[in-house]
């Protein structure tokens, strides 16, 4: 009594074509919340002159520090040493600090914020649709986040 290994089950379903499962078409209805939910994801972002956070400059203030560190008119050389581990909000430190060469750091945060608002909810959509099509729902909680 040969049974087949999970491995060997897991190679029979990609092979006999798993993967081209049927996609349940994206309907305009849907397209139009998700619009609607991206909106709203956004406009607090962008209808005040800055961002409405509590603890928004803080999570500047290492972008500042990463991109003046040697400017001597803010002395951060000499009271502090940079840090190339990686520490939380490290990503959101860099994208802003690359952004702010170019356009204000007050818009490069609210645009990497926009990415981040936008690209969460579209990421667990898109996971559910390849996981289970027919329970894509479950994605609109993640606007909440």
């Amino acid at each position: 009594m040969n049974q087949p290994s999970a491995i060997s089950k897991t190679e029979s379903a990609l092979e006999s074509g798993a993967a081209d499962a049927p996609r349940i078409p994206f309907t305009w209805v849907e397209g139009w919340v998700l619009g609607l939910l991206m909106v709203c994801n956004l406009a607090p972002l962008w209808i005040t002159d800055r961002f409405p956070s509590q603890n928004g400059p803080w999570f500047l203030l290492p972008t500042h520090m990463f991109r003046e560190y040697h400017n001597p008119a803010f002395d951060y050389a000499e009271h502090f040493v940079r840090n190339w581990r990686p520490i939380p909000h490290m990503l959101h430190d860099l994208l802003v600090a690359i952004l702010g060469a170019w356009i204000p750091v007050f818009t490069a945060e609210r645009l990497v914020l926009s990415f981040q608002a936008v690209l969460l909810p579209w990421s667990v959509w898109r996971f559910l649709e390849a996981v289970a099509p027919g329970r894509r729902w479950l994605a609109y909680p993640a606007f909440l986040l």
